[in-house]
C-alpha cells in the first residue's frame, strides 16, 4: 500500500512489467473499518467505530452509533461501513 496525499486516501501498488518498481493502483482505495462495544450483551453497552483512509486523512472518522440503535459490536461495524 501507498498513501497518495493529493487525495489523501491509501491505494494498492501493483507491479507492471515495463516499471523496475511496483506502482501505485490509480483505481484502488484502501479502507479500514473497525467497531467495538464497552459492555457488549449488557443494558449499558456503547457501541463505537472508526474509519481509517490513511494518515492525516481529512477522511478518517470515529463516532457513536445514535442510541436508538442497537448497541454492539455488530452494529458499530455496520456503522462504520455505512
Amino acid at each position: 500500500m501507498v498513501y497518495n496525499r493529493a487525495k489523501q486516501i491509501l491505494q494498492l501498488q501493483m507491479t507492471i512489467d515495463t516499471e523496475p518498481h511496483p506502482v501505485p493502483d490509480i483505481n484502488s482505495l484502501v479502507v479500514f473499518i473497525d467497531g467495538a462495544c464497552r459492555g457488549n450483551g449488557t443494558a449499558s453497552a456503547r457501541a463505537s467505530y472508526g474509519v481509517y483512509f490513511g494518515r492525516n486523512s481529512r477522511y478518517n472518522t470515529y463516532e457513536c452509533p445514535p442510541s436508538y440503535l442497537p448497541q454492539t459490536s455488530t452494529r458499530a461495524e455496520i456503522e462504520a461501513l455505512v
